[in-house]
Protein backbone atom coordinates (compact mmCIF):
# COMPACT_ATOMS: atom_id res chain seq x y z
CA UNK A 1 0.00 0.00 0.00
CA UNK A 2 1.40 3.11 -0.72
CA UNK A 3 -0.06 6.89 0.73
CA UNK A 4 -2.06 8.74 -1.65
CA UNK A 5 -1.78 12.58 -3.07
CA UNK A 6 -4.69 12.79 -4.85
CA UNK A 7 -6.93 15.60 -4.49
CA UNK A 8 -5.26 18.07 -2.55
CA UNK A 9 -1.39 17.73 -2.43
CA UNK A 10 -0.97 20.32 0.09
CA UNK A 11 -2.67 18.49 2.79
CA UNK A 12 -1.78 14.91 1.84
CA UNK A 13 1.52 13.63 3.17
CA UNK A 14 2.69 11.58 5.46
CA UNK A 15 3.43 12.34 9.14
CA UNK A 16 6.02 9.79 10.57
CA UNK A 17 5.20 10.55 14.16
CA UNK A 18 1.23 9.99 14.23
CA UNK A 19 1.94 7.27 11.27
CA UNK A 20 4.64 5.60 14.21
CA UNK A 21 2.14 6.32 17.27
CA UNK A 22 -0.77 6.62 17.11
CA UNK A 23 -1.95 4.93 13.74
CA UNK A 24 0.67 1.78 14.37
CA UNK A 25 0.21 1.25 18.11
CA UNK A 26 -3.26 2.80 19.05
CA UNK A 27 -0.77 5.81 21.62
CA UNK A 28 1.28 8.41 21.28
CA UNK A 29 4.96 8.26 21.44
CA UNK A 30 5.44 9.61 24.50
CA UNK A 31 3.20 6.70 25.99
CA UNK A 32 5.03 4.07 24.61
CA UNK A 33 7.79 2.09 26.10
CA UNK A 34 11.13 2.57 23.31
CA UNK A 35 12.08 -0.86 24.55
CA UNK A 36 8.32 -1.96 23.19
CA UNK A 37 8.57 -0.29 19.88
CA UNK A 38 11.94 -1.76 19.01
CA UNK A 39 10.88 -5.27 19.63
CA UNK A 40 7.41 -5.15 17.97
CA UNK A 41 7.25 -6.74 14.69
CA UNK A 42 6.32 -5.09 11.21
CA UNK A 43 2.73 -4.11 11.31
CA UNK A 44 2.86 -3.63 7.45
CA UNK A 45 2.62 -7.05 6.08
CA UNK A 46 -0.82 -7.14 7.73
CA UNK A 47 -3.58 -8.75 5.54
CA UNK A 48 -7.27 -8.06 5.58
CA UNK A 49 -10.31 -10.45 5.20
CA UNK A 50 -12.71 -9.32 3.09
CA UNK A 51 -15.49 -10.94 4.64
CA UNK A 52 -14.36 -9.69 7.94
CA UNK A 53 -12.36 -10.67 11.30
CA UNK A 54 -15.37 -12.05 12.85
CA UNK A 55 -16.23 -14.30 9.91
CA UNK A 56 -12.36 -15.58 9.44
CA UNK A 57 -12.47 -16.39 13.21
CA UNK A 58 -15.74 -18.26 12.83
CA UNK A 59 -14.48 -20.43 10.59
CA UNK A 60 -11.29 -21.20 12.38
CA UNK A 61 -13.99 -21.94 15.68
CA UNK A 62 -16.03 -24.40 13.54
CA UNK A 63 -16.72 -27.57 15.99
CA UNK A 64 -15.32 -25.85 19.14
CA UNK A 65 -18.54 -25.68 21.85
CA UNK A 66 -18.98 -21.94 22.41
CA UNK A 67 -21.57 -20.23 24.99
CA UNK A 68 -22.43 -16.55 24.33
CA UNK A 69 -23.17 -14.38 26.41
CA UNK A 70 -21.95 -16.21 29.61
CA UNK A 71 -19.58 -13.75 31.04
CA UNK A 72 -17.74 -15.30 33.75
CA UNK A 73 -17.84 -12.92 37.09
CA UNK A 74 -15.31 -15.30 39.57
CA UNK A 75 -12.31 -16.96 38.79
CA UNK A 76 -11.57 -19.46 42.02
CA UNK A 77 -8.26 -20.79 41.63
CA UNK A 78 -7.93 -21.66 45.42
CA UNK A 79 -8.15 -25.43 44.59
CA UNK A 80 -6.05 -27.87 42.61
CA UNK A 81 -9.06 -27.27 39.52
CA UNK A 82 -10.65 -23.56 39.19
CA UNK A 83 -14.55 -22.55 39.30
CA UNK A 84 -15.80 -20.36 37.13
CA UNK A 85 -18.78 -18.26 38.25
CA UNK A 86 -21.24 -17.79 35.33
CA UNK A 87 -24.36 -15.93 35.93
CA UNK A 88 -26.35 -18.22 38.86
CA UNK A 89 -24.05 -21.02 38.10
CA UNK A 90 -20.51 -22.74 38.50
CA UNK A 91 -18.62 -24.54 36.08
CA UNK A 92 -15.33 -26.44 37.42
CA UNK A 93 -12.10 -27.39 34.87
CA UNK A 94 -8.88 -28.20 35.42
CA UNK A 95 -7.74 -25.44 33.95
CA UNK A 96 -8.58 -22.29 32.34
CA UNK A 97 -7.11 -19.77 29.67
CA UNK A 98 -8.45 -16.24 30.30
CA UNK A 99 -8.73 -13.73 27.20
CA UNK A 100 -10.15 -10.91 28.57
CA UNK A 101 -8.61 -7.40 27.65
CA UNK A 102 -6.44 -5.77 30.32
CA UNK A 103 -8.83 -3.09 30.88
CA UNK A 104 -11.64 -5.20 31.63
CA UNK A 105 -9.08 -7.12 34.02
CA UNK A 106 -8.10 -4.07 35.54
CA UNK A 107 -11.76 -2.57 36.20
CA UNK A 108 -12.40 -5.69 38.46
CA UNK A 109 -15.50 -7.24 36.20
CA UNK A 110 -13.86 -10.36 37.00
CA UNK A 111 -13.01 -11.03 40.36
CA UNK A 112 -10.18 -14.03 41.24
CA UNK A 113 -9.85 -15.95 44.66
CA UNK A 114 -7.58 -15.39 46.22
CA UNK A 115 -6.54 -11.95 45.15
CA UNK A 116 -4.01 -12.30 42.82
CA UNK A 117 -0.21 -11.76 43.10
CA UNK A 118 1.13 -8.28 43.20
CA UNK A 119 2.56 -8.67 39.35
CA UNK A 120 -0.44 -9.44 37.43
CA UNK A 121 -2.66 -6.34 38.74
CA UNK A 122 0.16 -4.70 37.74
CA UNK A 123 1.02 -5.75 34.47
CA UNK A 124 -3.41 -4.83 33.73
CA UNK A 125 -2.07 -0.98 34.87
CA UNK A 126 1.27 -1.22 32.87
CA UNK A 127 -0.39 -2.55 29.43
CA UNK A 128 -3.30 0.07 29.36
CA UNK A 129 -5.27 0.02 26.14
CA UNK A 130 -4.57 2.35 23.34
CA UNK A 131 -7.71 4.17 21.21
CA UNK A 132 -8.20 2.54 17.99
CA UNK A 133 -11.65 3.27 16.25
CA UNK A 134 -12.80 3.12 12.55
CA UNK A 135 -15.23 5.06 10.35
CA UNK A 136 -16.81 3.17 7.56
CA UNK A 137 -17.92 5.26 4.99
CA UNK A 138 -19.71 4.00 1.67
CA UNK A 139 -19.08 6.23 -1.20
CA UNK A 140 -21.41 6.47 -4.21
CA UNK A 141 -18.72 5.26 -6.95
CA UNK A 142 -15.20 7.02 -6.53
CA UNK A 143 -15.10 10.25 -5.78
CA UNK A 144 -11.82 10.72 -3.83
CA UNK A 145 -9.88 9.37 -7.04
CA UNK A 146 -7.54 6.71 -5.21
CA UNK A 147 -6.89 3.04 -5.52
CA UNK A 148 -8.14 -0.13 -3.96
CA UNK A 149 -6.35 -0.47 -0.43
CA UNK A 150 -4.97 3.02 -0.86
CA UNK A 151 -3.97 4.76 2.64
CA UNK A 152 -3.74 8.37 3.03
CA UNK A 153 -2.10 10.57 5.74
CA UNK A 154 -3.11 14.33 6.23
CA UNK A 155 -0.06 16.60 6.97
CA UNK A 156 -1.80 18.38 9.90
CA UNK A 157 0.79 20.20 12.92
CA UNK A 158 -1.46 18.87 15.88
CA UNK A 159 -3.05 15.40 16.37
CA UNK A 160 -6.00 16.01 15.51
CA UNK A 161 -5.95 14.18 12.70
CA UNK A 162 -7.16 10.50 10.49
CA UNK A 163 -5.03 8.27 8.14
CA UNK A 164 -7.68 6.92 5.07
CA UNK A 165 -7.84 3.39 3.79
CA UNK A 166 -9.37 3.89 0.53
CA UNK A 167 -11.65 1.63 -1.41
CA UNK A 168 -11.00 -1.39 0.43
CA UNK A 169 -10.60 -4.63 -1.64
CA UNK A 170 -11.54 -2.61 -4.23
CA UNK A 171 -15.23 -2.13 -2.99
CA UNK A 172 -16.51 1.37 -2.53
CA UNK A 173 -16.24 0.74 1.47
CA UNK A 174 -13.64 3.35 2.74
CA UNK A 175 -12.19 3.14 6.59
CA UNK A 176 -10.89 6.32 8.39
CA UNK A 177 -8.92 5.52 11.84
CA UNK A 178 -9.00 7.55 14.58
CA UNK A 179 -6.52 6.82 17.32
CA UNK A 180 -4.62 7.86 20.04
CA UNK A 181 -5.34 11.03 22.06
CA UNK A 182 -7.47 12.54 19.26
CA UNK A 183 -9.10 9.36 19.04
CA UNK A 184 -10.50 9.21 22.90
CA UNK A 185 -11.47 12.68 23.39
CA UNK A 186 -14.03 12.37 19.80
CA UNK A 187 -15.07 8.72 21.46
CA UNK A 188 -16.04 10.97 24.24
CA UNK A 189 -18.22 13.05 22.75
CA UNK A 190 -19.71 10.41 21.40
CA UNK A 191 -21.03 8.55 18.30
CA UNK A 192 -22.65 11.52 16.65
CA UNK A 193 -19.01 13.85 16.80
CA UNK A 194 -17.33 11.14 15.79
CA UNK A 195 -19.27 11.39 12.53
CA UNK A 196 -19.27 14.75 11.73
CA UNK A 197 -15.32 14.66 12.56
CA UNK A 198 -15.06 12.32 9.72
CA UNK A 199 -17.48 14.20 7.45
CA UNK A 200 -15.44 17.00 7.79
CA UNK A 201 -12.34 15.33 7.32
CA UNK A 202 -13.44 13.84 3.76
CA UNK A 203 -14.83 17.58 3.12
CA UNK A 204 -11.76 19.17 4.25
CA UNK A 205 -9.24 16.83 2.69
CA UNK A 206 -10.82 15.91 -0.64
CA UNK A 207 -13.75 18.66 -1.02
CA UNK A 208 -17.37 19.35 -0.04
CA UNK A 209 -18.31 16.49 -3.78
CA UNK A 210 -16.47 13.82 -2.25
CA UNK A 211 -18.27 14.73 1.20
CA UNK A 212 -21.67 14.66 -0.82
CA UNK A 213 -20.91 10.90 -2.21
CA UNK A 214 -20.99 9.35 1.14
CA UNK A 215 -23.87 7.25 1.51
CA UNK A 216 -23.53 5.71 5.02
CA UNK A 217 -21.54 5.55 8.06
CA UNK A 218 -20.92 3.32 11.02
CA UNK A 219 -18.81 4.50 13.67
CA UNK A 220 -16.81 1.81 16.15
CA UNK A 221 -16.02 2.58 20.10
CA UNK A 222 -14.01 0.20 21.51
CA UNK A 223 -13.32 2.54 24.45
CA UNK A 224 -16.56 2.42 25.59
CA UNK A 225 -17.39 -1.14 24.72
CA UNK A 226 -17.90 -3.47 27.90
CA UNK A 227 -16.40 -6.50 26.60
CA UNK A 228 -12.90 -4.72 25.72
CA UNK A 229 -12.97 -1.16 27.42
CA UNK A 230 -10.18 -0.01 24.46
CA UNK A 231 -8.57 -1.23 21.69
CA UNK A 232 -5.61 -2.84 22.19
CA UNK A 233 -2.69 -3.25 24.61
CA UNK A 234 1.06 -0.96 24.55
CA UNK A 235 3.39 -1.00 27.24
CA UNK A 236 3.99 1.83 29.18
CA UNK A 237 7.68 3.44 29.43
CA UNK A 238 9.68 1.25 31.43
CA UNK A 239 6.86 -1.35 31.29
CA UNK A 240 7.69 -3.75 28.58
CA UNK A 241 8.49 -6.55 30.52
CA UNK A 242 5.03 -6.74 31.70
CA UNK A 243 3.86 -8.97 29.33
CA UNK A 244 6.35 -11.65 30.45
CA UNK A 245 5.02 -11.43 33.80
CA UNK A 246 1.07 -12.51 32.22
CA UNK A 247 2.82 -15.33 30.66
CA UNK A 248 3.56 -17.15 33.89
CA UNK A 249 0.37 -19.42 34.81
CA UNK A 250 -1.15 -19.37 38.42
CA UNK A 251 -1.06 -22.43 39.91
CA UNK A 252 -0.86 -24.21 37.47
CA UNK A 253 -4.48 -23.91 36.79
CA UNK A 254 -5.00 -20.20 35.38
CA UNK A 255 -2.83 -18.89 32.15
CA UNK A 256 -3.32 -15.50 30.53
CA UNK A 257 -3.21 -15.49 26.77
CA UNK A 258 -4.07 -12.79 24.34
CA UNK A 259 -2.49 -10.07 22.09
CA UNK A 260 -1.43 -8.27 25.48
CA UNK A 261 1.16 -10.91 26.00
CA UNK A 262 2.68 -11.48 22.96
CA UNK A 263 5.91 -9.90 23.44
CA UNK A 264 6.20 -8.85 19.70
CA UNK A 265 3.04 -9.27 18.01
CA UNK A 266 0.82 -7.50 20.36
CA UNK A 267 -1.71 -5.47 19.20
CA UNK A 268 -2.75 -7.85 16.47
CA UNK A 269 -5.12 -10.84 16.19
CA UNK A 270 -2.11 -13.15 14.58
CA UNK A 271 -0.37 -12.24 18.22
CA UNK A 272 -3.73 -13.04 19.92
CA UNK A 273 -4.38 -15.98 18.17
CA UNK A 274 -0.07 -17.14 18.52
CA UNK A 275 -0.24 -16.37 22.32
CA UNK A 276 -3.37 -18.42 22.77
CA UNK A 277 -1.41 -21.24 21.23
CA UNK A 278 1.84 -21.02 23.45
CA UNK A 279 -1.03 -20.88 26.45
CA UNK A 280 -3.10 -23.84 25.18
CA UNK A 281 -0.10 -26.00 24.57
CA UNK A 282 1.37 -25.21 28.15
CA UNK A 283 -1.91 -26.33 29.73
CA UNK A 284 -1.94 -29.47 27.75
CA UNK A 285 1.46 -29.96 28.35
CA UNK A 286 0.91 -29.53 32.31
CA UNK A 287 -2.35 -31.64 32.58
CA UNK A 288 -0.61 -34.55 30.50
CA UNK A 289 2.20 -34.14 32.99
CA UNK A 290 0.02 -34.17 35.89
CA UNK A 291 -2.62 -37.31 34.61
CA UNK A 292 -2.62 -40.47 36.13
CA UNK A 293 -0.86 -43.39 34.02
CA UNK A 294 -2.85 -46.06 32.88
CA UNK A 295 -2.20 -49.59 33.44
CA UNK A 296 0.69 -50.07 31.32
CA UNK A 297 0.98 -46.53 29.84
Amino acid sequence: MREGFASRPRRLAPDHGIRSGAYRFGAELTELSAKEYALSIDRSPARLCRQGVGALIGKLALGVPIKFFSPVTLVDWSERSVALTIGESVVTARAVIVTASTAVLASGKIRFRPNLPGAYPSAFEKLKLGSYDHVALAFNGNPLGLDANEVVFERVHTNKTAALLANVHGTRLSLLTLAGRSGVELSDKGENAVTDFALDWISGVFGSIARKAVLRVHTTSWNKDPWTLGAFSSALPGAQEARKALSEPLNDVVWFAGEAVHQTAWGTVGGAWQDGERAADSVIARLDHKSPRTAGG
